[in-house]
């Protein structure tokens, strides 16, 4: 195995993040950023992996927790790691479940990096701080993949120059494992992060972003569509920090859900004070599908400066009666209204994925 995939680098962590994550036990709805939460299946047990994969040709290969490849980056030291200050669930799993951490920089113009993430079974976690250089383009697709059940988490953590640019998509998501994703970000002077993503839900999918706009002219644009059938749950938690003077942000989430299915979005903006010129939109749309589905959405902004241009909304309803009723009297059947207008709720953001989650027709 390459010495750059060495574990012993953050040798400590797993061990105080052991230690963290049993003082805190597992989460509750009584905890603010879990109450849409049904908690049950983080509690269940599930059998070890085999850490048996296909081939894959991606450049960073994750395999229950622990890193099979590594771009040949320049690899930076171990960043240290608050771990007492951490509170939520997933990113203090992501080290107590860890295999492998990471630190890499990345620089150019142009480049692409792909990120395969495979859990076979059990529990695993793992951790990557990605540097990217002042001025770099940078596109970071990840894929998660498994349909045994067990428990993942991630962390990947960010940090963008001065003017570097950097896409991150993530289509789709196995329906049987819990899963736990976490992205922080800090975001330098005009520098650009965006992000796009989809899933059709899973036993329990939480996915949290936190991003800070550190830097003037700072810029992040997050897109999410989850299209969930079944017993399968879906929930966001983004955080947007403004810290500096002239940022701007857009947030569309978007959720389908049918059966009983279950999805939340608890969105903040927050502008700190000195952060004048701020623009900040957050809009979430949630589809209902069925009368047992049920969908909870918790806009926040939270404004400390006085020059500010902030807003949001949400919305939770069912297909419109009169446009079905039109599109039958066009002559399409009840399946085939009900998908068009289905795929026109969803359209924009899958456009902006690339491709729909698998297993996402409702």
């Amino acid at each position: 195995m390459n010495s750059a995939i060495d574990p012993g680098t953050y040798a400590d962590l797993k061990i105080l993040a052991t230690a963290r994550a049993r003082e805190l036990g597992l989460p509750t709805r009584t905890l603010e950023d879990w109450r849409y939460v049904d908690c049950a299946a983080l509690a269940a047990v599930h059998p070890i992996g085999d850490g048996k994969v296909g081939g894959s040709t991606a450049d960073i290969l994750v395999v229950d927790g622990f890193f099979r490849s590594l771009p040949k980056e320049k690899i930076l030291g171990p960043q240290p790691i608050a771990i007492d200050a951490i509170v939520d669930a997933g990113q203090i799993w992501a080290l107590s479940d860890l295999g492998h951490a990471a630190d890499l920089a990345m620089s150019g113009l142009g480049r692409t990096l792909t990120l395969h993430s495979h859990c076979t079974g059990g529990a695993s976690g793992w951790y990557l701080r990605l540097v990217v250089a002042p001025g770099t383009t940078l596109e970071l697709d990840i894929e998660h993949h498994g349909d045994r059940p067990a428990r993942s988490s991630s962390w990947l953590a960010l940090e963008l120059g001065r003017g570097a640019s950097v896409r991150v998509r993530e289509p789709g998501t196995g329906h049987a494992q819990v899963r736990l994703a976490t992205l922080t970000a800090r975001v330098e002077q005009d520098a650009r992060l965006e992000i796009v993503c989809s899933s059709s839900g899973g036993a329990l999918l939480r996915s949290r972003i936190e991003i800070d706009l550190a830097g003037p002219g700072a810029e992040a644009d997050l897109a999410a569509i989850d299209v969930v059938a079944g017993k399968r749950q879906a929930h966001r938690v983004t955080r947007i920090i403004h810290r500096a003077p002239s940022t701007r942000s857009r947030q569309a989430i978007r959720a389908v859900l049918n059966d009983r299915a279950l999805a939340s979005c608890d969105a903040l903006i927050q502008v700190l004070p000195g952060a004048d010129g701020t623009d900040a939109d957050l809009q979430n749309r949630n589809l209902l599908l069925s009368h047992e589905a049920r969908a909870d959405t918790r806009p926040q902004l939270d404004i400390r400066a006085d020059d500010v241009k902030a807003a949001h909304g949400a919305t939770i309803g069912q297909l419109d009666a009169e446009e079905l009723g039109y599109l039958r009297c066009r002559g399409l059947d009840a399946g085939a209204a009900r998908g068009l207008l289905v795929g026109a709720f969803v359209a924009e953001i899958l456009d902006r994925v690339g491709k729909p989650p698998a297993g996402s027709t409702p």
